[in-house]
């Protein structure tokens, strides 16, 4: 990836930044975002704990997956979610969020790609990131399902989604294989050409357009003006 080379985003759709009063989302811009990003992702490996890679071992490696993994695919768009209640700009970058698997003749797409780093969970960023999401796609996109996926056991991750009007809809056993030293296997055979892997069990939740219709926009709505209390702190926010 040349860094000299102006970023454009590819995404399906036309891309703005979303902000309230506390939080803005901004397109993910290498150049400004990689640096502290990666800082974070050596500093807390265990953000990777239920991702499908590893943390990455360079500086240049995240670029390079940026480049190939994202900004190459229409159906993905990573932001920077900004923390505004920061009087310091440089300590405000508070993890990066996105869509995932869009699919416009489905009108469809999924919340995926979450990091919040530590100094900003058990607060209102990654709440009010995915409530200013949901707004935009519902919206301003015109989306009928949102997708939330999360291990079972990240529990953390599970409740942020429902207390977002996200909704159970099913387990899909071994839908994934684990990075080796992140998460336990839930089973391995030694004859298994990817031994030291083991299999990931994921559970999949759904925002949709007649649940939106039916009192979520008024939810969302109330989360981004800050009139839903925060209930038991949310020890990690770890997305799968």
């Amino acid at each position: 990836m040349d860094m000299a080379t102006p970023y454009d985003v590819y995404f399906y759709y036309p891309v703005k930044i979303l902000e309230n009063d506390k939080v803005k989302l901004t397109p993910y811009i290498p150049t400004t975002h990689a640096e502290p990003f990666f800082e974070q992702c050596t500093l807390h490996p265990e953000m990777f704990t239920y991702m499908p890679f590893p943390p990455f071992p360079t500086i240049q490696e995240l670029h390079d997956w940026v480049e190939t993994k994202v900004r190459q695919d229409p159906a993905l768009v990573l932001f920077a979610m900004i923390d505004k209640t920061r009087d310091e700009q440089d300590s405000a970058f508070a993890g990066i969020i996105g869509l995932t698997n869009t699919s416009p003749p489905d009108r469809s797409t999924e919340v995926g790609l979450l990091f919040t780093f530590t100094a900003f969970q058990r607060t209102h960023v990654t709440k009010m990131a995915i409530a200013l999401l949901l707004m935009w796609c519902f919206e301003d996109l015109q989306m009928c399902r949102v997708q939330y996926r999360s291990a079972p056991q990240n529990v953390a991750s599970v409740k942020v989604a429902e207390r977002l009007g996200f909704r159970q809809e099913s387990i899909r056993r071994w839908d994934r294989l684990t990075v080796p030293g992140t998460v336990s296997a839930l089973y391995t055979r030694e004859a298994d050409l990817k031994s030291d892997c083991g299999g990931l069990h994921v559970m999949y939740l759904s925002l949709c357009l007649d649940d939106w219709e039916s009192g979520e926009r008024e939810r969302t709505n109330e989360v981004l003006r800050g009139l839903v209390p925060p209930k038991r702190s949310l020890d990690r926010l770890l997305l799968g």
